[in-house]
């Protein structure tokens, strides 16, 4: 499952907001063991970043790479997220900058 709510969050426009409640409720009940490996964290960070809530995505990315630190996916997310911040950054520097 977790494998597929991967692939469903990466392929742009499959997955729609109804159905993260039961893709939640899914992931809370799975085991303890299951709930600790690095990919667990990976998707729980998709479903954050998703929601739009790029702080805890990130924090379950690193959770991620703690769990696993060759996790590149894990990686690949985190630096995404670090580019689009540092480029509003830049835009925000040039157009309120002294020239």
């Amino acid at each position: 499952l977790l494998h597929y709510w991967w692939a469903k969050f990466k392929v742009e426009g499959k997955m729609k907001a109804d159905e993260l409640p039961l893709i939640e409720a899914k992931m809370r009940a799975m085991s303890q063991g299951m709930r600790k490996t690095a990919l667990w964290f990976f998707v729980n960070g998709l479903i954050k970043k998703f929601n739009g809530d790029k702080e805890a995505a990130a924090v379950e990315f690193n959770r991620a790479l703690t769990a696993e630190e060759n996790f590149m996916d894990a990686r690949r997310e985190l630096a995404q997220m670090r580019a689009a911040t540092d480029q509003k950054t830049k835009s925000e520097d040039l157009l309120t900058g002294d020239i």
